[in-house]
């Protein structure tokens, strides 16, 4: 992706254009992609969220919210995480872009374990219920000390400081 609005797909055993999306609505886009089930999802700052084919570059389908989108969507499972600016957290269907939820409650989303979507939130992890988007509890933790989960469905976690300190912790 890139600052002038476009998208294009490299194949990565040649690294040559497999294709190349200009759409002249499209505005910079400053949030990485992500790809889940042969499709691409793009934050643009146009306002809109595009799923994209991931073979042909084709909009699948699009999402327009009323400020421009500068985070990135999160993709677990079959669906869409999207962080908006006049809507909060959106949950979408991955394959058809409905929204099966909004909600208010702060953070990005981090990873799903159990019953909960983690969000990190400057100083706190805010647990989710995934089916309606309501914020259930919240943990404090200190902005300076990092969340890091390898994967959206890890079982292990990691919190880093800023002063280089590492501690892992295991998932039930």
């Amino acid at each position: 992706v890139g600052q002038t609005g476009a998208v294009a797909m490299l194949n990565s055993s040649d690294c040559h254009v497999t294709w190349r999306e200009l759409h002249p609505p499209w505005m910079p886009i400053v949030a990485q992609p992500v790809v889940a089930n042969a499709i691409t999802y793009v934050a643009s700052t146009d306002q809109k969220l595009y799923a994209l084919n991931r073979i042909s570059g084709h909009v699948i389908w699009q999402y327009l919210t009323e400020y421009p989108l500068t985070t990135a969507p999160v993709a677990i499972g079959d669906r869409i995480y999207q962080r908006t600016t006049d809507q909060g957290l959106l949950c979408l269907d991955g394959l058809s872009g409905e929204v099966y939820w909004k909600t208010d409650a702060p953070g990005q989303p981090v990873l799903m374990h159990g019953n909960y979507l983690w969000l990190r939130d400057t100083d706190a992890v805010v647990f989710v219920d995934p089916a309606t988007g309501l914020a259930m509890k919240s943990v404090a933790l200190p902005a300076s000390i990092k969340l890091v989960a390898p994967s959206v469905d890890a079982k292990v976690i990691y919190l880093v400081s800023n002063d280089g300190r590492v501690m892992k912790l295991g998932l039930k």
